[in-house]
């Protein structure tokens, strides 16, 4: 995201018309309260060192620590870009922000995979965390999604016997993995080869070589946006007149060796303008 950011940015920097500096929070690492307040305020006195015509802010926390409490309607124009599902929880819109949400594409996903799926039940594969059953809630809310059998694990020998369950109380299985507990790269992959009979979509850049189809959210939408949006706030174009919008583009994953485990053929010219995965 940051990346995509400064590639907007640079044309404008190299000819002398605007400067940019970071902060990093770094409060995903270091998760206690007493941490992200301090950073936050850390961040908060470089503001006001720098005093910067507009700043963008990248991820929740950048929000709920530093916008919310000290930016609220200011003068000073914010951007944010990566804020996870809903907006409002910080209380936008503000008078002085706008910026993109970010969701997942699990609606379209799941749409893709019905295709070849031999029934209507979505079942969903996760780890236990706060996060994820933040996802899981909102995929159902926001996309209006109905989930037939959601199993949250803790570990990975719990992972694979959920994931055998699922093989006949699902038609298609959605895997919602973050960092768990015991994970094997390879053991996974050969434990999925096996286990394998319905169809798998997944979300994460991290998981494609364990589903069928992915389709991730691309971090370079975000920061492309918000430094566009920065932009014409240099330009006079005030944030309330850009509106609150959502990511709406992805990265699609095919994985051709566990289709073929499947039976699936894709289409030669759909193989052509996705990343394809898992090739012998």
């Amino acid at each position: 995201m940051q990346q995509s950011i400064k590639m907007i940015l640079k044309p404008h920097m190299d000819k002398g018309y605007l400067s940019l500096h970071t902060f990093e929070m770094d409060t995903k690492r270091n998760t206690s309260e007493q941490f992200k307040l301090a950073t936050a305020d850390k961040a908060r006195q470089l503001i006001e060192k720098l005093n910067p015509d507009v700043v963008i802010v990248s991820d929740d926390n950048a929000s709920k620590y530093i916008v919310k409490p000290f930016y609220k309607d200011t003068d000073l124009p914010f951007v944010f870009c990566g804020v996870n599902w809903d907006a409002s929880i910080y209380g936008y819109p503000y008078k002085n922000v706008t910026g993109m949400i970010e969701v997942d594409l699990s609606h379209i996903l799941i749409k893709r995979l019905s295709r070849y799926a031999k029934g209507n039940r979505i079942g969903v594969l996760a780890v236990d965390n706060l996060s994820v059953r933040k996802n899981v809630k909102y995929q159902q809310s926001v996309h209006n999604i109905q989930y037939h059998k959601i199993y949250y694990v803790s570990d990975f020998n719990e992972w694979k016997k959920a994931y055998k369950r699922l093989q006949t109380e699902a038609d298609i299985l959605l895997l919602l993995n973050h960092p768990l507990k015991g994970w094997d790269n390879a053991l996974a992959e050969q434990f999925i080869l096996k286990e394998t009979k319905i169809v798998t979509g997944n979300t994460l850049d991290w998981m494609t070589q364990f589903a069928v189809y992915s389709i991730t959210k691309s971090a370079e939408e975000q920061g492309r946006w918000a430094a566009k949006a920065a932009l014409s706030i240099l330009k006079d174009h005030p944030p309330s007149s850009m509106p609150i919008v959502k990511n709406r583009t992805g990265e699609t994953f095919i994985n051709v060796k566990l289709a073929k485990r499947l039976g699936i053929e894709f289409n030669a010219e759909l193989l052509k303008v996705v990343n394809v995965v898992g090739q012998e």
